[in-house]
This record gives C-alpha cells, structure tokens and sequence, in this order.
C-alpha cells in the first residue's frame, strides 16, 4: 500500500551521520514503526521569515 505525505523536516548532523526528523504528527498518519523502509524525496525547502 502506498502513502503519500509532505511536510516540513529538520537535518541536523551528529558524527559522520546526518538525521532527518520526521514529525511525530505524520509518524502516526502513516502508521510508520521502527525498522520500517522509507522512499523519500528530497526538496530543499525556501526560507520565510519569521
């Protein structure tokens, strides 16, 4: 079954590896559990102003 979900993710670096935060919110939509394989599209997001 396929699921389609956009939203905002943080990258952060810790060592050598870099870590994509993936809300909680859309976590639970997905109903994604540990060990899951992911297919993700990366999309530079543009900057707003806060």
């Amino acid at each position: 079954m396929d699921y389609e979900s956009y939203f905002d993710a943080k990258l952060r670096k810790n060592g050598n590896s870099l870590i994509i935060t993936i809300p909680t919110e859309t976590i639970e939509k997905l109903n994604l559990k540990l060990n899951d394989i992911l297919e993700i599209a990366l999309n530079k997001a543009k900057k707003t102003k806060k």
